[in-house]
């Protein structure tokens, strides 16, 4: 009994001491070894992240002599501190899977280890998507009457279902199962993920159109054979693949109630989640999965369309599952959005690139006086094999001193899914308030300083969607548009039409059938509308002349330029502009410069230098050439590019605004072929029209145009509408063949004939919007219906509650 007594007053010893020994344990890994926890924090306390004070008591001298020498090294230390994300935004790479990884996806595994999440939100701190629905005071978007009814056509019907059919077996025969397939060479490719992103796209485009055997093939294929867990390739674009391969799956699942296409969208939906693991909770948008360096800060280059398109997918998704963390993730973007919605040059629009890190690097300085040491919000980071101290901020910043802002690449579907969002949450009065402020506040930025009227032939009563550069100089802004239209910004009108019923602004009707009705316009008078083009602006009271532009181009009565001859010129110490020249062109120009030289030695010349004129413009070594140098005339000619500006004072908010406006324009002699054929060519176009000042000339069937076309026709019921998209569609068709298959163009100016006029490529929005937008323009009125449907920007129809 004694013995029995000892050892269980010895054994409450020993639990006591293997308590106080575990309690030390923990509390000495949670303080010292794990102090990346730190900064896990401030996701569950909504605050930003803040560190205790000591940085491990690193002195200035210490962290100066700190290194990480190697990867090794560099992976362990990145346990607890995180690393700027090194993976830059990467184009697409034209690669084809091997047949063994194709063929067995399900049984390969790439990835061998699980991530571990450094950021975590517990479930309790879920932004929750509402409960919502249309009330009677909802706004009705889709008009009830259409001036030719609204029925179906079924003939125009069954000739775009025939034209699918006929590209869509190019994909099956060369390309079935890969992302996309060359029509031309007839190879397949897979430049995203290997997860078949031309049939998860076109999944929903059968469903419609349907083609009941190639759908439920489709859906077979994608869900028994796909690895939607992982990625044959080590960098995953977020972007990309929200559109077109989560956003394929819950529209296809929403139209045909497939419960496997939602199994698949939640498999690719927890992957594209890792990309979310950040500090600040923003996203990696070309997220590397395969790094054992996974604590990452979000990127420093990321597009405003890239990392702002991503709300309706992940909204969508949390519906149909019930999991708040997609719409969490999502909600606390479009908050960093809302709160730093004034914080740029042109107050209401967003710059292009931005810095999303919500780091400011700890300037040297402030080092010195000890700021990392007194401030919370300052952490460690890894930035290029080094230590350096951020200071965590809880806004969104421009990446550039000079901001750009455009509804076409870089921005377009940032503003595209402001309206939409507010429709998908049914305008709901708290969660839905920041999208439509957002957006009113855009679009009135949009009219003022984005959109204008082209100096073009016809082209008096539309509208184009310029580009802008902006600079605050402090004293004022200096704001440049740029006057060119892009076919990525012909969604406009369309978004215009949807915001105007969205939120009671009659008056944007106008704006939106303008736009449209530009980007229509330029499908008539070139055949298909090109990538950009930059054209004069059309002031008040002016008119497009034919002869007046012909006289430009042949060098009589150009605005801006001298009279005189060059030799003159320099004569008088006046040295033409060399800011445009080409290599070639500065060459020729100094030669001329030393021969006026030989000219002028003596008094003039001694007399030109003491007035402080200069005779040879300073050419930095720098310069910075043209990346694709603009060809030289048959002739020999060199070829001019003058730029004309006009400066007009506007005063915004008490801040002046110096706007520029810019009219470019090259002007060269004509080419003549053999054959006495004159054409224009400049820089990548074959036979530029006069009437442009630039272009990049091809076409890669895209869909934006015919977007808003159908817009339009479903919100105004006008029949002119489906006019307009008829004559749209016959053309593509006429242009877009080559071999009987259809292929994107490289060069619009081209004969159809010349072998350099076709692009061997066929992206997947070939299927998924434009045949699609094509389709629904002429099927029944009342099919996905906008009051009953929200368009994601990859055409996936989302269905509302």
């Amino acid at each position: 009994m004694f013995t029995s007594a000892v050892l269980k007053h010895r054994l409450k010893k020993v639990r006591f001491l293997l308590l106080v020994v575990g309690t030390l344990i923990g509390v000495f890994y949670y303080s010292f070894l794990n102090e990346s926890f730190e900064l896990n924090t401030h996701l569950d306390e909504e605050e930003l992240p803040h560190v205790t004070g000591s940085h491990e008591g690193l002195s200035k001298e210490q962290l100066d002599t700190m290194e990480l020498s190697s990867w090794d090294q560099i992976v362990e230390k990145n346990k607890y501190y995180p690393m700027f994300n090194a993976v830059k935004p990467g184009t697409k790479v034209a690669l084809r899977l091997p047949d063994d990884y194709f063929d067995n996806q399900k049984k390969i595994t790439v990835r061998n280890w699980k991530k571990k999440e450094h950021y975590p939100v517990g479930k309790e701190n879920y932004r929750k998507f509402p409960r919502v629905g249309a009330t009677k005071e909802y706004p009705r978007v889709q008009t009830l009457e259409y001036t030719d009814g609204g029925k179906k056509d079924v003939e125009k019907l069954d000739e775009i279902r025939s034209v699918f059919k006929k590209s869509w077996k190019t994909y099956k025969d060369y390309g079935y199962g890969h992302d996309e397939v060359t029509p031309l060479s007839m190879k397949a490719l897979d430049p995203f993920n290997g997860w078949a992103a031309t049939l998860v796209d076109s999944l929903d485009t059968l469903a419609i159109m349907g083609l009941d055997d190639e759908l439920k093939e489709g859906i077979t294929f994608v869900t028994e054979k796909v690895n939607l867990k992982q990625s044959y390739r080590d960098v995953i674009p977020l972007f990309e693949n929200t559109i077109r391969i989560l956003g394929g799956l819950l529209a296809a699942y929403d139209i045909t109630s497939d419960k496997s296409l939602l199994t698949s969208a939640k498999e690719v939906g927890e992957l594209l989640m890792e990309a979310f693991d950040t500090p600040n909770r923003m996203p990696i948008l070309f997220y590397d999965w395969m790094s054992e360096a996974q604590n990452r800060l979000p990127g420093k280059m990321s597009s405003l369309a890239e990392i702002g398109t991503l709300s309706l997918e992940f909204s969508r998704l949390t519906q149909l599952t019930g999991d708040n963390k997609y719409y969490d993730a999502i909600d606390r973007i479009t908050d960093k959005f809302y709160k730093s919605r004034n914080d740029f040059i042109i107050k209401g629009l967003f710059a292009n690139m931005l810095d999303v890190t919500g780091c400011r690097i700890v300037t040297k300085q402030e080092m010195d006086e000890g700021y990392h040491l007194k401030n919370k919000n300052v952490h460690k980071v890894i930035k290029e094999n080094s230590y350096v101290y951020c200071e965590f901020v809880d806004n969104i910043k421009s990446l550039h001193a000079q901001e750009d802002y455009s509804l076409a690449g870089l921005g377009d579907s940032f503003y595209e899914y402001l309206p939409k969002m507010f429709h998908l949450l049914r305008g709901h009065p708290i969660q839905a308030e920041a999208y439509k402020e957002m957006y009113l506040n855009a679009v009135s930025q949009i009219k003022n300083f984005m959109l204008f009227t082209p100096k073009i032939p016809g082209g008096e009563d539309v509208l184009f969607v310029s580009t802008l550069s902006a600079y605050d100089t402090k004293d004022f802004i200096e704001l440049t548009p740029h006057h060119d239209m892009q076919h990525l910004a012909c969604f406009t009108g369309g978004m215009m039409a949807l915001g105007a019923k969205l939120f009671n602004q009659p008056e944007d009707m106008e704006y939106a059938e303008k736009v449209t009705k530009g980007c229509v316009h330029l499908y008539d008078i070139m055949g298909v509308m090109p990538e950009q083009i930059e054209v004069d602006r059309l002031d008040p009271g002016d008119k497009y002349d034919e002869a007046k532009r012909m006289k430009q181009l042949l060098g009589e009565n150009i605005p801006g330029a001298s009279e005189e001859p060059i030799e003159q010129q320099l004569l008088e110490g006046e040295i033409p502009d060399v800011k445009d020249m080409t290599k070639e062109e500065k060459e020729r120009l100094t030669a001329k410069i030393n021969e006026v030289l030989q000219q002028k030695k003596g008094s003039d010349s001694k007399k030109t230098q003491k007035e402080g004129k200069k005779l040879i413009p300073d050419i930095p070594q720098d310069a910075k050439l043209e990346e694709d140098p603009i060809p030289e005339a048959k002739d020999g000619a060199p070829i001019e590019k003058r730029e004309i500006v006009e400066h007009v004072t506007v005063v915004e908010e008490g801040k002046p605004i110096n706007l520029n406006i810019v009219q470019r324009g090259h002007f060269q002699p004509f080419v003549t072929d053999r054959d006495g054929t004159k054409r224009w060519q400049v820089q990548f176009s074959y036979n530029q029209p006069i009437w442009a000042n630039d272009m990049y000339p091809s076409y890669i069937l895209r869909p934006e145009a015919i977007e808003s076309v159908f817009y339009m026709y479903r919100i105004t019921g006008d029949a002119k509408w489906r006019e307009y998209g008829w004559n749209m569609w016959k053309n593509v068709i006429k242009h877009c063949q080559k071999d009987g298959v259809f292929t994107s163009i490289k060069d619009i100016t081209r004969p159809h004939d010349d072998p350099k006029k076709f692009d061997d490529s066929l992206e997947s929005f070939w299927f998924a919007e434009t045949l699609k937008y094509f389709y629904l323009l002429f099927e029944d009125a009342t099919v996905l219906s906008l009051d009953e449907w929200v368009y994601n920007t990859e055409a996936h129809p989302f269905k509302l509650a």
